[in-house]
């Protein structure tokens, strides 16, 4: 047997159990964006979204800034197979990989089983290059030292059968300490205004959880890896875990000079909430709220400390210290209104004001059919009182700058004294027309029946006309029921959360209820939305005022009347003049 025999069969198997060499090898640069990373940690984090460009690497520091305090065992990474290096749909490898802060390993058993089951092929060369995954190892070798990968080289033409027989393939696998983490970068190619564009679309078919609408995403125009995004979605959708997005930019904001191509970035994490892992929400940069009412039967809830306080508990508990925007129902007074019809809705100033500046409202909607229900004068009165104590007021037909975002309000039906009715016409949506697109216009709504949640046929057609007119996300309020949660239209181009029912009213949990929409707002002016559930107010409210209310003093039941004396044990009254006949 010759040299060159002997040589290869002692230093193949040796070569085939060496680590993948890393792309990269300086720390210092991996360092320097963990210690400049700030994030809120999320410790039920099931999944994460990062970037593979490390111009983008302080997106990437804060997604694993946010993930370090979960003790992950095993981590699978999905990325895009760039360079077309894969003999089939998906490829993995069972060696060990380098990175900057030591060995990676894998998860070589669960590795092998997929190559056997013949889902992925072996292709060790492929990982050589793939930066989508030498760009995430040194992140988790300094906070993860301890846990296995399972790398996963998607192919840019996988079908949909491919993601399905993978997600099925992968699900057993996830437990409390596995971790899905899609190596992606979104929008390519496009210059700034366009990528937005599509970098909304997707953010919007995400906030909705559309598998269907992502599954129609262009590959590179949204993403780069449409399948790591559909197999991610659907393992951790499911699940009930929560998409929190915490970047979204884009390369231009890395140059001065006009670029005609750029990338977009965007870092995610999937949470688990409710439990011992808390609410886990990083606080939104604003949050909307539905109908609003401090009246009739919430009067003397709202002027109490405990009240209040009740109130305030629950909503932080949900969005913490978010800057509120809410439906304003009714009339401010500064005393009660005597004799006032059952329809007509005021609440005592003070008690309401001093509630919203508990709450954090910076502005209120008038767009709706009870803010004239005493008049203009009384409208006027009331929008002006809420400006001096520096609460936004949002009118019907007008858009309001409320810095992150604008916001048009409109109103279905608007009542007077005289009951006029008032659809929205076109002469309301010309206001449009006068604004740019950036910050993001919002349609803040006033429209539907009373506890219907679904939107008919003519709402349908007044949100495509939004749409077309730049509105990317449209809220609604009044049917006093949430929807379920908000609904991409028109391939995501515009978000829809048709209700979100009640934030505060006199109506309890068998009537009426209510969800927050949380907005993160990025400076590329794309945004992503949250719809998270809040408990009945008005429940809880007067549940906290019966605790602590005064117990009555137990009634002490009357005593049976004793049986007289005999006559010659009965005490005689003392009276001077007494006679006593013999």
């Amino acid at each position: 047997m010759g040299c060159a025999v002997l040589l290869a069969l002692c230093i193949g198997p040796l070569a085939a159990q060496q680590p993948i060499p890393s792309l990269y090898t300086d720390p210092a640069r991996f360092e320097a964006a963990l210690a400049n990373a700030r994030a809120n940690p999320l410790p039920c984090a099931t999944g994460a979204i990062v970037p593979h460009h490390l111009l983008a690497i302080d997106v990437i520091a804060k997604v694993f800034r946010a993930l370090a305090s979960n003790p992950y065992r095993t981590i699978i990474i999905l990325t895009p197979d760039h360079f077309f290096a894969s003999p089939a749909r998906a490829a993995t490898t069972t060696r060990d990989f380098e990175s900057p802060f030591g060995r990676v390993r894998t998860a070589s058993e669960l590795s092998e089983g997929l190559i056997e089951e013949g889902l992925v092929a072996d292709a060790p060369t492929l990982f050589r290059r793939e930066h989508g995954i030498h760009a995430v190892l040194p992140f988790i070798a300094k906070l993860f030292p301890n846990a296995r990968v399972l790398p996963l080289a998607l192919s840019i033409g996988m079908d949909d059968l491919g993601v399905a027989a993978l997600t099925e393939r992968l699900a057993p696998l996830l437990t409390d300490d596995v971790l899905v983490l899609l190596s992606s970068d979104f929008s390519h190619y496009l210059p700034l205004e366009q990528a937005a564009a599509r970098d909304q679309e997707t953010l919007n078919l995400l906030a909705a959880g559309d598998t269907h609408g992502l599954g129609r995403l262009v590959q590179p125009d949204h993403v780069d890896s449409r399948a790591g995004l559909l197999v991610q979605h659907r393992l951790l959708a499911a699940s009930g875990a929560q998409l929190v997005v915490l970047q979204n930019k884009n390369s231009q904001q890395c140059f001065e000079e006009r670029l005609l191509s750029t990338t977009s970035y965007v870092g995610a994490v999937y949470n688990e909430t409710g439990g011992s892992c808390g609410t886990g929400r990083p606080v939104a940069d604003l949050c909307f709220g539905g109908d609003f009412f401090t009246g009739r039967d919430l009067t003397s809830v709202v002027q109490t400390a405990v009240g209040r306080a009740a109130i305030v508990a629950a909503v932080r508990d949900a969005v913490g210290d978010c800057p509120l925007v809410v439906n304003f129902e009714g009339v401010l007074v500064p005393e009660p209104v005597v004799g006032a019809p059952p329809l007509h809705l005021w609440a005592l100033a003070e008690p309401t004001l001093a509630l919203m500046r508990e709450l954090g409202v910076v502005a209120v909607s008038l767009a709706n059919n009870h803010s004239r229900d005493f008049g203009q004068a009384a409208y006027e009165a009331m929008r002006e009182r809420f400006r001096q104590v520096g609460i936004a007021v949002i009118e019907h037909g007008d858009v309001t700058d409320l810095g992150p975002v604008r916001v048009l309000g409109l109103s279905e039906v608007t009542r007077m004294p005289g009951r006029s009715v008032r659809t929205i016409g076109p002469q309301d949506l010309e206001v449009l027309r006068r604004h740019s697109l950036r910050p993001p216009v919002l349609g803040l709504l006033h429209w539907g029946r009373q506890f219907i949640t679904e939107p008919d046929a003519s709402r349908l057609a007044l949100a495509s006309e939004l749409r077309r007119l730049g509105v990317r996300g449209i809220i609604g309020a009044h049917p006093h029921r949430a929807s379920r949660r908000p609904v991409a239209l028109h391939g995501g181009a515009v978000l829809l959360a048709y209700s979100l029912g009640n934030l505060l009213f006199d109506q309890g949990a068998e009537i009426g209820d209510g969800d927050i929409l949380a907005l993160d707002v990025f400076d590329q002016g794309t945004f992503f939305a949250r719809q998270l559930a809040i408990p009945n107010l008005y429940d809880r409210a007067t549940e906290a005022l019966r605790a602590v209310a005064p117990r009555p003093a137990p009634v002490q039941p009357p005593r049976p009347p004793s049986r007289p004396p005999p006559l010659r044990q009965r005490a005689l009254p003392k009276q001077a003049n007494l006679r006593i006949s013999r």
